[in-house]
Protein backbone atom coordinates (compact mmCIF):
# COMPACT_ATOMS: atom_id res chain seq x y z
CA UNK A 1 0.00 0.00 0.00
CA UNK A 2 1.16 3.49 -0.35
CA UNK A 3 0.06 6.76 -0.40
CA UNK A 4 -0.96 8.55 -3.41
CA UNK A 5 -2.22 12.52 -3.06
CA UNK A 6 -5.00 13.01 -5.20
CA UNK A 7 -4.03 16.71 -4.96
CA UNK A 8 -1.71 18.51 -2.79
CA UNK A 9 -3.15 17.29 0.44
CA UNK A 10 -4.23 20.18 2.35
CA UNK A 11 -4.73 17.91 5.67
CA UNK A 12 -3.81 15.15 7.33
CA UNK A 13 -7.52 13.42 6.40
CA UNK A 14 -6.89 14.42 2.62
CA UNK A 15 -4.57 11.52 1.93
CA UNK A 16 -5.74 8.49 -0.42
CA UNK A 17 -4.30 5.21 0.55
CA UNK A 18 -4.70 2.24 -2.30
CA UNK A 19 -2.83 -0.56 -2.79
CA UNK A 20 -0.26 -0.83 -5.58
CA UNK A 21 -0.01 -3.29 -8.52
CA UNK A 22 3.02 -4.48 -6.86
CA UNK A 23 5.58 -4.25 -4.25
CA UNK A 24 5.45 -3.66 -0.58
CA UNK A 25 4.00 -0.54 1.51
CA UNK A 26 6.80 2.14 1.35
CA UNK A 27 7.57 3.08 5.15
CA UNK A 28 9.40 6.59 5.87
CA UNK A 29 10.53 5.19 9.05
CA UNK A 30 9.25 3.43 12.49
CA UNK A 31 7.12 6.34 14.51
CA UNK A 32 9.59 6.51 17.21
CA UNK A 33 12.36 4.34 16.98
CA UNK A 34 13.44 5.38 20.76
CA UNK A 35 10.33 3.95 22.28
CA UNK A 36 10.82 1.51 24.85
CA UNK A 37 8.65 -1.77 23.30
CA UNK A 38 5.38 -2.99 24.45
CA UNK A 39 5.81 -4.66 27.63
CA UNK A 40 5.45 -8.76 26.46
CA UNK A 41 4.95 -9.85 30.19
CA UNK A 42 1.44 -9.54 30.39
CA UNK A 43 1.36 -7.18 33.21
CA UNK A 44 1.06 -3.62 30.96
CA UNK A 45 -2.70 -3.07 29.72
CA UNK A 46 -2.33 -2.68 26.08
CA UNK A 47 -4.48 -0.67 23.37
CA UNK A 48 -4.54 -2.47 19.97
CA UNK A 49 -5.78 -2.15 16.69
CA UNK A 50 -9.11 -2.41 16.70
CA UNK A 51 -8.85 -4.16 12.94
CA UNK A 52 -6.64 -6.42 13.51
CA UNK A 53 -5.37 -6.47 17.43
CA UNK A 54 -1.55 -5.75 16.69
CA UNK A 55 -0.29 -3.82 20.37
CA UNK A 56 -0.31 0.00 19.35
CA UNK A 57 0.80 1.88 22.67
CA UNK A 58 -0.58 1.96 26.51
CA UNK A 59 -2.07 3.91 28.66
CA UNK A 60 1.17 4.66 30.76
CA UNK A 61 2.08 6.49 27.60
CA UNK A 62 -0.85 9.35 27.21
CA UNK A 63 0.36 12.42 27.83
CA UNK A 64 -1.11 16.19 28.07
CA UNK A 65 -0.69 18.29 24.80
CA UNK A 66 -1.91 21.51 24.87
CA UNK A 67 -3.18 20.93 28.22
CA UNK A 68 -5.27 17.70 27.60
CA UNK A 69 -4.93 14.09 26.65
CA UNK A 70 -8.34 14.52 24.58
CA UNK A 71 -9.27 16.60 21.70
CA UNK A 72 -11.74 16.84 18.92
CA UNK A 73 -10.97 18.70 15.99
CA UNK A 74 -12.41 19.35 12.23
CA UNK A 75 -10.29 19.14 9.18
CA UNK A 76 -10.85 21.97 6.15
CA UNK A 77 -13.38 19.35 4.69
CA UNK A 78 -15.66 19.29 7.98
CA UNK A 79 -14.27 15.81 9.24
CA UNK A 80 -14.49 15.34 12.75
CA UNK A 81 -11.51 13.88 14.53
CA UNK A 82 -11.20 12.77 18.01
CA UNK A 83 -8.14 12.10 18.65
CA UNK A 84 -5.75 11.27 22.49
CA UNK A 85 -2.38 11.99 22.79
CA UNK A 86 0.61 9.37 23.76
CA UNK A 87 4.29 10.19 24.05
CA UNK A 88 5.11 6.32 22.29
CA UNK A 89 3.34 4.39 20.08
CA UNK A 90 5.20 1.27 19.14
CA UNK A 91 2.97 -0.42 17.04
CA UNK A 92 2.59 2.41 14.36
CA UNK A 93 4.73 3.73 11.16
CA UNK A 94 4.39 7.13 10.51
CA UNK A 95 4.21 7.39 6.33
CA UNK A 96 5.49 10.56 4.15
CA UNK A 97 7.45 13.60 5.13
CA UNK A 98 6.27 15.80 8.18
CA UNK A 99 3.89 18.60 6.58
CA UNK A 100 3.14 21.68 8.80
CA UNK A 101 -0.31 22.29 6.72
CA UNK A 102 -3.33 22.74 8.76
CA UNK A 103 -1.84 20.98 11.62
CA UNK A 104 -3.98 21.04 14.49
CA UNK A 105 -1.37 21.60 17.30
CA UNK A 106 0.56 24.86 16.47
CA UNK A 107 4.33 24.28 16.16
CA UNK A 108 4.27 21.32 14.89
CA UNK A 109 4.35 18.85 11.69
CA UNK A 110 2.04 15.95 11.07
CA UNK A 111 2.80 12.56 9.38
CA UNK A 112 -0.29 9.98 8.91
CA UNK A 113 0.08 6.90 11.76
CA UNK A 114 -0.70 3.58 10.56
CA UNK A 115 -1.04 0.16 12.44
CA UNK A 116 2.23 -1.40 11.51
CA UNK A 117 0.78 -4.87 10.80
CA UNK A 118 -2.37 -3.95 9.10
CA UNK A 119 -2.01 0.06 7.09
CA UNK A 120 -5.02 0.79 8.94
CA UNK A 121 -4.94 4.54 9.58
CA UNK A 122 -5.07 5.18 13.28
CA UNK A 123 -3.86 9.13 13.48
CA UNK A 124 -1.13 11.07 13.55
CA UNK A 125 2.44 11.50 14.45
CA UNK A 126 3.90 15.07 15.70
CA UNK A 127 6.67 16.50 15.89
CA UNK A 128 7.38 19.93 17.21
CA UNK A 129 9.09 22.32 15.16
CA UNK A 130 11.08 23.37 17.93
CA UNK A 131 12.98 20.02 17.76
CA UNK A 132 11.62 18.82 21.00
CA UNK A 133 10.58 15.72 20.30
CA UNK A 134 7.67 14.20 19.04
CA UNK A 135 3.93 13.04 20.10
CA UNK A 136 0.79 10.81 18.96
CA UNK A 137 -2.37 12.02 18.18
CA UNK A 138 -4.16 8.15 18.03
CA UNK A 139 -7.84 7.95 17.09
CA UNK A 140 -9.99 5.80 19.87
CA UNK A 141 -12.41 4.59 17.60
CA UNK A 142 -9.39 2.75 15.58
CA UNK A 143 -8.23 1.39 18.96
CA UNK A 144 -9.08 -0.86 21.27
CA UNK A 145 -8.31 -2.59 24.81
CA UNK A 146 -7.02 -6.10 24.06
CA UNK A 147 -9.30 -8.85 25.22
CA UNK A 148 -7.86 -9.49 29.06
CA UNK A 149 -7.21 -6.03 28.91
CA UNK A 150 -2.85 -7.05 29.14
CA UNK A 151 -0.84 -8.11 26.52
Amino acid sequence: MQILPTFQPACPAALVLRHPPDGPLPVARPADAAAPALAQDGTTPQLVCAACAHPITTDAWRIPVAGSHHHVFANPYGHVFTLECFAAAPGCVALGPPSADFSWFAGTSWQLAICAACSQHLGWRYERDSGGGGFFGLIPQRLQRSADGLA
